[in-house]
């Protein structure tokens, strides 16, 4: 398990993980992921603030940033900050992270990396496949999906689009990182794909060649350059 834990934290924020005792309540800032999915303001708030985030970015207003570009950036952040560990522990150490909307908690701050801790049950010895850790997170990121789509008015092509393309950017992440680790980590994330049925969202295998069918919207808050256009959009 600490090899697997250093590797997260050396993949960056996006990964890196703190523990708690299995059990324990939350107490504020820390949230359980549940908040994002069970009707209260938390997904909502959430996507203000990456309004203002964008509109701060981009030196305009916060009514100026669409509020479905809001919602796409929002969704992109929260499901590649519940993937990315799950992808890099599976990769590392063979084991999958028991996932659960209750003992996973979260931290509101601004930035797609927010804080994320985990109970130290989720680090639990299983099948190598990540595929199984994410059997219930499929479910939350499907929510997620439905929340933002109702809230912002996203289509479900572009928010299934988003999830790949996190995948794939949790997956090159840790084999930029960690390259004896590249096998493996695209073989996760084909195995996530697979179990979220994402073979219609992109197209080319997981790694630079992957390329999204849809746009994540982010370009509409930059200038006309080819800068405001991501690595995998379907622009490129």
């Amino acid at each position: 398990m600490t090899d697997g834990l250093q590797t997260l934290e050396a993949c960056g924020p996006f990964f890196a993980v703190e523990r708690h005792k299995p059990g324990a309540s939350p107490v504020a800032p820390w949230r359980p992921i549940r908040d994002l999915v069970d009707g209260d303001d938390a997904l909502g708030d959430r996507i203000a603030a990456v309004r203002s985030v964008l509109a701060t970015s981009a030196r305009i207003s916060a009514e100026s940033v669409e509020l479905r570009v809001a919602g796409s950036v929002m969704q992109l952040g929260v499901v590649a900050r519940l993937l990315s560990p799950v992808l890099g522990f599976a990769a590392a150490v063979g084991r999958q992270l028991v996932f659960d909307v209750d003992s996973w908690w979260w931290q509101p701050e601004p930035g797609g990396a927010f804080p994320l801790s985990l109970p130290s049950t989720a680090f639990v010895a299983g099948p190598t496949d990540a595929g199984g850790g994410v059997r219930a997170l499929d479910e939350v990121i499907a929510a997620i999906v439905a929340e933002t789509r109702a809230a912002c008015g996203v289509s479900q092509a572009l928010l299934w689009g988003n999830v790949a393309s996190a995948i794939n950017g949790a997956a090159r992440m840790v084999a930029s990182t960690r390259p004896d680790l590249s096998d493996a980590v695209y073989a996760q994330a084909a195995s996530v794909a697979q179990r979220l049925r994402l073979h219609r969202s992109s197209t080319g295998p997981f790694g630079p060649e992957f390329r999204r069918r849809s746009c994540c919207l982010i370009y509409r808050t930059a200038s006309s350059t080819p800068q405001a256009i991501c690595g995998d959009c379907v622009f490129t």
